[in-house]
């Protein structure tokens, strides 16, 4: 008997678009859930924690693959470290800072713009007519949802906007670094690595601050805390 190629198909078709909702629907909300983590405490905490829970949870995948890396490696994942998620995890709280979640969320979606253009410009990335549309069309209906769904204003300092924008460009630089130069290695191996690059430092960072004094005298500390804990766990790791 003929294996079912196109049911098999059709699942997988169906499988890709749950995934993407369930990615749309987790980082989407990202930013609403910082705005909840600056009632407490300030952007550099909020990423400090963000990275640190992350790389506890990434801890038993780094100890499973420590074995792949290679010296080549180091300084890739240096670079995925801090332009995939350290950089972005303190930029993105500053920005919000006086920027509201919808405008934020819009200009976040400019990612995939500077993914391509960068690739293009620094990494011989080859562009297609598909993905240049897909692009913009991804970035029109991002607006198009913040300007109608009437969730929230689209207001704040414009200069503020050019920390989200200079997030998403990191984002570029390690998308495309991964695809360029780290494609020997799986996702888990990367992320586990890159987390343990700059989560050290980020528990270092938060428990020699007022970490722990914030958490425990200001009235909205755990409140924060428990929507920091959800970004880490769902919108990092």
């Amino acid at each position: 008997m003929k294996p079912q190629v196109p049911q098999e198909r059709s699942l997988s078709t169906i499988a890709a678009w749950l995934a993407l909702i369930a990615i749309g629907a987790t980082w989407g909300s990202s930013y609403y859930v910082i705005k909840k983590a600056l009632l407490a405490f300030e952007p550099t905490q909020i990423a400090a924690m963000r990275v640190s829970i992350a790389f506890i949870c990434f801890l038993p995948m780094l100890i499973m693959n420590w074995k792949k890396i290679r010296k080549k490696h180091i300084k890739y994942l240096i670079v995925v470290g801090f332009c995939g998620s350290g950089f972005p995890a303190i930029l993105f709280p500053l920005a919000q800072t006086q920027l509201t979640s919808s405008f934020t969320g819009i200009l976040s979606s400019s990612t995939p713009i500077f993914t391509l253009s960068i690739g293009a410009l620094f990494f011989s990335l080859m562009l297609s007519r598909s993905k240049l549309i897909g692009v913009i069309i991804g970035f029109i209906g991002a607006a198009l949802l913040a300007i109608f769904s009437g969730t929230g204003e689209i207001s704040g300092n414009p200069w503020y906007a050019l920390l989200v924008l200079l997030a998403t460009a990191f984002y570029g630089i390690s998308t495309n670094t991964i695809n360029t130069f780290l494609k020997e290695l799986d996702t888990f191996t990367i992320s586990s690595f890159a987390f343990m690059i700059i989560g050290i430092p980020s528990i270092v960072y938060l428990f020699s601050g007022n970490f722990v004094h914030t958490l425990t005298t200001h009235p909205q500390g755990w409140y924060s805390f428990t929507h920091v804990a959800i970004l880490a766990v769902a919108g990092t790791f």
